[in-house]
């Protein structure tokens, strides 16, 4: 199995941290489950091989569209790939892309995946059909550019308090307290918390604790390695007993466990490759 990523150009960078590409050079004989864990990155996705299936509390078992996009994850989730494996998919920055497209009442994507035919029409299976018809990676992530740039040409920038609040929380990896983010976008903590909700689906404290999380994991995948300490200390807790109970409360597993399986995984694709 093959996963890369690719970075934006300069003018969308505002709106997308990377683009990535999955896919496995032939037909899988048997099912490939890869397991996640919650998240709080939005994504566009667009299938060039078979359509695979999310499997996650609030969905149970479900194939995904051809092209959709991704809400936030507050439940562990299993993809189950078959068949012809090809994707490749924007990971949107914040929230700002909510202002270039008529997307669903946020709390509708948390743990979902919205059919882009839904939100886009016709436009969204020209671009799947240009994904289908692209040579390689290249000509892919040339078509995915130009489908946001086309968001952005037709919705010009106007983001919102909020927008911001999501960023400064992104930067600062989840380490920051609510007064200090109310008083960074110029909001009572009430306020924010229900302009927020609103917005993003679940409050900003939520929030920070995922991004928080997804940074620990960020740093396991760059290197799997690491200590306690570095555990600890990366992810802006008091000491191990905090840690711990955390880390249980959104992966739902012992730490040492989890780091176990995602070294088995990233060892199964290494293999696959």
């Amino acid at each position: 199995m093959r996963y890369q990523k690719i970075s934006p150009s300069p003018r969308l960078q505002q709106y997308v941290r990377g683009y990535y590409v999955l896919e496995h050079s032939s037909q899988l004989s048997t099912p490939f489950e890869v397991k996640s864990s919650v998240n709080p990155t939005y994504a566009f996705v667009f299938n060039y091989g078979d359509c695979y299936q999310l499997c996650n509390p609030t969905v149970g078992n479900e194939t995904v569209p051809s092209c959709f996009l991704t809400g936030i994850s507050l439940s562990n989730y299993i993809l189950r790939f078959s068949g012809t494996v090809g994707c490749c998919g924007i990971l949107l920055w914040g929230t700002a892309f909510q202002n270039l497209l008529p997307t669903p009442p946020a709390e509708e994507l948390l743990d979902r995946r919205v059919d882009l035919r839904v939100l886009l029409g016709n436009k969204a299976d020209e671009v799947t059909e240009q994904i289908k018809a692209a040579s390689g990676d290249q000509e892919r992530i040339m078509v995915l550019e130009q489908f946001m740039l086309d968001l952005l040409e037709k919705s010009p920038n106007a983001d919102t308090p909020i927008d911001h609040a999501v960023d400064s929380i992104l930067r600062k990896r989840g380490m920051l307290s609510m007064d200090e983010l109310a008083n960074e976008v110029c909001m009572s903590p009430r306020q924010l918390r229900r302009k927020f909700k609103t917005k993003v689906g679940i409050g900003p404290k939520t929030y920070a604790r995922l991004k928080r999380f997804n940074y620990i994991n960020h740093c396991l995948s760059s290197n799997p390695n690491l200590s306690w300490k570095e555990f600890i200390n990366y992810g802006g807790f008091y000491d191990q007993s905090h840690f711990i109970k955390e880390f249980m409360g959104l992966s739902g597993e012992n730490p040492m466990k989890y780091i176990h399986q995602r070294k088995s995984l990233r060892e199964q694709l290494l293999r696959s490759s």
